[in-house]
């Protein structure tokens, strides 16, 4: 185990010890990288912990939440603490470590998950509560179906913020297509990311993740990225359709030709006809 990664327990061990010093709360887990073993020194902890309460008690969900500041403050120094939607809060502490702490009932158990590690078990029977993930989560072809529609959709944007001269925009929406792009590449080889959302490389093909990294625009102009939006659409019309083959939904060739129609004649307009060869 390196200093770092020495280091990153250390935190996890006073997080731990910060929460179960809380009778409400009887079990603590981990998901994420530290549960599935392939956690860096830059991974942040991904804390799940277990309170009892029935659905309708959900001023004691409340209460618990509110009371995180000062029970998390054992662990050291927290620069940031933040409520999400739902039941997690997310925070970093003075040193840049970053972590999540979601509070589940007795009805939350039931959500499948990939991995978990049990470091706190009060109950002494969590893991046989716990519904492991098995495969890709269900409903993947409905949610990479729609990666693909909102594909097209945002490459038929691309024209307004070219008249409207929306550099910024324009990388904005670059990013959006990257990724449902990379959730495209994804689907068509069966695959789905387990990890969090800064891990991406070792779930892609290399030919894959050749094409979405050539589509980064080599300089900050609305030509490069008009170019680099050109070379994902040719990339989609294949990988779109072998992903809807593999998966077995109906493949969005309407949408497809309208998108693909409306940009070869607006960047015609443009006097950018050249940009449609990439």
């Amino acid at each position: 185990m390196s200093e770092l990664s020495l280091e990153l327990y250390e935190f996890l061990n006073r997080l731990v010890d910060a929460l179960r010093s809380d009778k409400r709360i009887e079990a603590i887990w981990l998901e994420g990288s530290l549960a599935r073993g392939d956690a860096d020194p830059y991974s942040d902890v991904d804390l799940h912990a277990y309170v009892p309460f029935r659905p309708e008690e959900r001023d004691g969900i409340a209460q618990l939440r509110a009371d995180l500041p000062d029970l998390l403050s054992s662990a050291g120094r927290v620069a940031y603490l933040r409520a999400l939607d739902g039941r997690i809060t997310t925070g970093m502490m003075a040193d840049g470590k970053r972590f999540d702490v979601a509070l589940e009932t007795e009805e939350d158990l039931k959500r499948p998950r990939p991995a978990v590690k049990i470091l706190y078990d009060r109950t002494h029977d969590l893991y046989s509560r716990l519904r492991m993930a098995e495969g890709p989560p269900s409903g993947l072809e409905d949610q990479v179906a729609g990666a693909i529609q909102e594909f097209w959709r945002c490459i038929a944007l691309l024209p307004t913020v070219l008249a409207r001269g929306e550099l910024l925009v324009a990388f904005q929406g670059h990013a959006v297509i990257l990724g449902l792009a990379a959730e495209v590449a994804l689907g068509a080889e069966g695959r789905f990311r387990s990890a969090g959302a800064k891990r991406l490389n070792s779930f892609l093909l290399p030919e894959d993740r050749a094409v979405l990294e050539d589509s980064l625009p080599p300089e900050p102009t609305l030509e490069a990225i008009t170019a680099a939006q050109v070379r994902l659409a040719r990339w989609m019309t294949q990988r779109g359709r072998e992903c809807a083959g593999r998966l077995e939904f109906a493949y969005p060739e309407e949408l497809e030709a309208a998108a693909m129609r409306y940009l070869s004649e607006e960047l015609t307009r443009f006097g950018l006809a050249d940009l449609l060869r990439y």
